[in-house]
């Protein structure tokens, strides 16, 4: 710590700071336009100069480092007129306001900071709030009144993008916008151009921001102090701000909307519309920073196809149709046929002969009250969700390793690692803002290595790419373990406090032979050697992985390979050390937590154990299943065989999102009765014969789980369009129907309730409350509300005492390449879209940006196929053939081909077979056989 005086007061700093924290932490004040939250020190404005009592020239208190015994001045009336001039410099030609009133930053710091120091504006001041500033007398100074010419602007707005655009009139150059996208963001788009009066900021160089490589991530707009850089959707004045969790992927991002009422046209309000999205530096699981999808994405939620009414089937129409199918009906009419008719076939056929899907978009009340509905209610085993398509393997090599199948550490520990090892995760893409704490890790010298068949982002970046073919994981994590072994790395005394079967993992390691690695996987035994030292030499290694090592035929044994690589380095349990399982959805863990699983009710516990049944039937009145239901994919092959009769599906859209579509859309003919509940009329819609509107996330409260397990409260920003209801509010109305007893029973779905009942009943949530999470956020296990939350898990040890090793099976893909089909196909995620396309291309921006699909393969594949850059071609598999355009791709694998998942006009899961792996039920999206040509069948 240092002590030193500002301005007469003693203060007390942490080591590294500089003179701008203390003088902050003082309660004095001094201006500061190029030092923003939470950015780097910029040093450019020289506004925030100081003197120190021993020494005549005034310094930068951005720049200079506190140290013991500094007397430091913030005051005088040299300082004051110098402050004062270098402002006068920066109103000559600034547009005053610059920035549209309602602008959820506030008004433009430079024009308050001139108020504050009594300088006239060139126009009259904006009505938006004012920024902060601590009330600090000012002595009366006077300032001399210097003529300074006006220039002219040298350059025009540019309003290009879709989401940003910058207006160089407003610009100050305090090169925060620069610093937020570089080291913030990692993205380093935003530089100058030019000198003197011509300097100017250029983005990737180019003239344009749409020409850019912007990402639209929107940290550049956060940190800019005027109106340089304003959203492309103006703000506008009587904004409510509220504060929630962003809808899209499992991060967890603390966001905060700012809505505002609209006219309908007729003198009446609508239901209002989000014009802006913020977020604060205090956000534990974003620290403030958002993607595009995040900042700029959420206007779905008003999108005029909002399903707003029930609906049914028409007696005549067809199954799959369209919303010409349908006719509106009232809620009762439509909850009591979807009452009826699933008790109806429950009664008739045995609970097995109805299957419903839960949703990792929906709350983790929902979740609990539709498991409830299912087990309870219709006493059926058969209920899933979407985690079984992308973390199902994680879960179960991790509780059979560790105790638990969760994520161990907080976002913000890659910060703390010295080694981070990615594999099948294209983080910049999937989960952009954990990136940024990775990139920063990086760029403060932490090792980076990056395993992945496609040199995505992070790879440019890494200290080592791993570039291995599609499915040939097990081989490339065996042999990184074996370099490891060999360079007696191994964390020894770890591994004998808190281990088991380590003698037969090490055993089967040395009997790998090196040379078969290198076959399999491409990857130079250098390059694997060089990977391994670096993640077995660091002191704290943070390993993270996603669908591109799970959805495989052999996604457990993945899984438990990688886990190995933490236990034989003694890696766990620490803050910057453990395995973290990147989650996919917003609340795809809670929805797990919640019991959405066909052999687990609530918080893991198994379905199989007596005791544990009989505590959940006491509390819901009725008897539960006693042995595991049916997943995903076996429900749908269930249908198709006719012995799953029925479903009932919230927030899923199996049509799109399953393996092997052609079989899915003829289970889901098959079905007698299908009700979907959504919030759009999306593909399984076509085969509904009840459709429920529902309430979004953004407009219901309950909470939701993130990849951290952190476990965050969501509010309404906005009403629910029409009649559309909350799913806890539905399901509340079928569990009082089917006289189903405890939360939700007297047709109220009210989340503080289901909330206090699931806690009562599930040791890890035990000491949440709807009350303790409108505080904070807490991750968990919690099992007292006096227990202050699980950041890292196993920090005592392994939960199930000690960690299992697991021997490493060699386990090759479902299909390979022959000569019909020479190639693979392998699906993921684009950082602009999400999922199925349901929310995200609804959005304008996101659309705009991405508004259709692509495939990307090598050069070589193309030519070997016959295939030009840009054509459209057919790609096909044993279950069917697609037309895409295809794009080269010079860094891609030859023989590999690349097709984004969220395209309903290029269904590329209709090309996926839905062969499982034996012991998670995942489906193998990842490495398929196929074939390409440049003809197309029209198909």
């Amino acid at each position: 710590m240092i002590r030193l005086t500002v301005d007469g007061r003693p203060v007390t700093v942490d080591d590294g700071a500089t003179l701008l924290d203390a003088v902050r932490a003082s309660g004095s004040w001094v201006p500061a336009l190029c030092a923003g939250a939470s950015l780097p020190t910029g040093g450019g404005c020289r506004l925030c100069a100081v003197r120190l009592v021993d020494q005549a020239r005034p310094m930068p208190a951005c720049r200079t480092a506190a140290a013991p015994r500094m007397v430091v001045r913030t005051d005088g009336d040299a300082l004051h007129r110098a402050r004062a001039q270098v402002v006068r410099l920066l109103l000559a030609d600034h547009p005053a306001p610059c920035r549209p009133p309602g602008d959820p930053r506030g008004e433009c710091e430079l024009e308050a900071l001139a108020r504050r120091l009594r300088l006239p504006l060139s126009q009259p001041p904006a009505t938006s709030p004012s920024v902060p500033i601590p009330s600090v007398p000012i002595p009366s100074v006077p300032i001399p009144s210097v003529p300074i010419p006006s220039v002219p602007i040298p350059f025009p707005p540019d309003t290009s993008h879709p989401a940003l655009h910058f207006h160089p009139a407003a610009c100050v150059e305090c090169g925060r916008c620069i610093r937020a996208c570089g080291d913030i963001q990692g993205h380093h788009v935003i530089g100058w151009h030019g000198a003197g009066i011509t300097r100017t900021l250029a983005f990737s160089g180019q003239k344009n921001l749409a020409d850019s490589d912007c990402v639209a991530c929107g940290q550049c707009l956060a940190a800019c102090p005027t109106g340089a850089l304003l959203p492309a959707l103006a703000p506008v004045p009587g904004m409510t701000a509220i504060d929630t969790i962003c809808p899209y992927c499992g991060v967890g991002c603390g966001i905060t909307c700012h809505v505002a009422p609209e006219r309908d046209g007729h003198g009446g309000e609508t239901r209002g519309r989000i014009h802006a999205v913020t977020s604060q530096p205090g956000q534990p699981a974003n620290r403030g920073r958002l993607c595009v999808k995040g900042r700029f994405g959420l206007d779905f939620v008003t999108r005029p196809e909002r399903l707003t009414q029930p609906l049914m089937r028409r007696p005549d129409a067809p199954k799959p149709c369209g919303p010409e199918g349908f006719e509106a009906v009232p809620w009762d009419t439509a909850l009591e046929r979807v009452a009826t008719t699933l008790l109806d076939i429950a009664q008739r056929h045995g609970g097995h002969a109805v299957g419903g899907l839960g949703s990792a978009k929906c709350t983790n009340e929902d979740n609990y009250l539709f498991q409830k509905w299912l087990r309870a209610g219709l006493f059926s085993p058969n209920v899933d969700h979407c985690a079984r398509l992308c973390h199902s393997s994680s879960v179960a090599a991790l509780g059979a390793m560790l105790g638990s199948g969760a994520g161990t550490n907080p976002n913000t520990d890659f910060l703390l690692a010295d080694a981070i090892f990615l594999i099948g995760t294209n983080t910049l893409e999937t989960h952009p803002v954990i990136a940024t704490f990775i990139r920063q890790a990086h760029a403060a010298g932490a090792s980076l290595v990056v395993a992945d068949p496609r040199r995505i982002g992070l790879a440019h970046e890494a200290t080592v790419h791993l570039q291995h073919r599609p499915g040939s994981d097990p081989w490339l994590v065996a042999g990184l373990a074996r370099e490891i072994l060999n360079a007696d790395l191994a964390d020894n005394a770890f591994i004998a406090a808190h281990t088991e079967g380590f003698e037969a993992y090490r055993a089967a390691l040395l009997a790998l032979d090196m040379a078969e690695v290198g076959r399999v996987t491409g990857v130079p035994r250098a390059a694997i050697r060089h990977a391994a030292h670096h993640l077995g030499g660091a002191k704290n290694l943070l390993t993270a992985w996603g669908m591109g090592l799970t959805q495989h035929v052999a996604g457990t044994i993945n899984c438990a390979a990688v886990a190995g690589l933490a236990l034989l380095t003694g890696n766990l349990g620490r803050p910057g050390a453990g395995v973290n399982p990147l989650r996919g959805q917003n609340n795809v863990q809670g929805a797990s937590d919640m019991g959405v699983l066909p052999n687990v009710l609530p918080g893991y516990q198994p379905v199989t154990d007596s005791a544990t049944r009989a505590r959940f039937g006491a509390a819901w009145g009725r008897p539960l299943p006693e042995t595991p239901g049916l997943t995903v994919v076996e429900m749908l092959r269930a249908a198709a065989d006719g012995d799953l009769r029925a479903m009932h599906i919230m927030g899923e859209n199996p049509a799109l999102s399953d393996p092997d579509l052609e079989h899915v859309h003829a289970g889901l003919t098959r079905l007698e009765f299908l009700a979907v509940q959504d919030v759009f009329f999306t593909q399984t819609c076509a085969w509904a014969d009840v459709i429920l509107p529902a309430a979004s996330v953004l407009e219901r409260a309950g909470s939701v789980t993130s990849t951290e397990r952190r476990v965050q409260r969501t509010r309404p920003v906005l009403p629910p369009p029409g009649a559309a209801r909350a799913d806890g509010d539905i399901l509340a109305w079928l569990l009082e129907r089917a006289q189903v007893g405890g939360a939700g029973s007297d047709g109220n779905g009210d989340a503080a309730a289901v909330m206090a009942e699931m806690a009562r009943l599930t040791p890890l949530y035990r000491g949440l409350s709807a009350r303790r999470l409108e505080r904070e956020s807490v991750c968990w296990p919690c099992p007292a509300p006096d227990h202050p939350g699980t950041p890292i898990l196993h920090a005592g040890g392994p939960l199930r005492g000690r960690a299992r090793f697991v021997v490493p099976l060699l386990t090759p893909p479902a299909e390979t390449p022959d000569a019909t089909y020479p190639f693979i196909l392998t699906t993921g995620r684009l950082l602009e879209h999400y999922q199925t396309g349901t929310l995200s291309r609804r959005s304008a921006v996101l659309d705009e940006l991405v508004p259709g699909p692509w495939a990307t393969a090598h050069p070589d594949t193309l030519s070997q196929a016959g295939v030009t850059d840009g054509a459209t071609a057919r790609i096909s598999t044993r279950r069917g053939e697609m037309a895409i355009t295809l794009r080269a791709d010079p860094e891609a694998l030859p023989g590999v081909i690349f097709v984004p998942n969220h395209f309903a006009e290029a269904p590329v899961n209709r090309l996926i077979h839905d062969q499982l792996d034996p012991e998670a039920k995942i489906p193998e999206y990842k490495c398929v056989a196929a074939a390409l040509s440049g003809e197309t069948s029209g198909r």
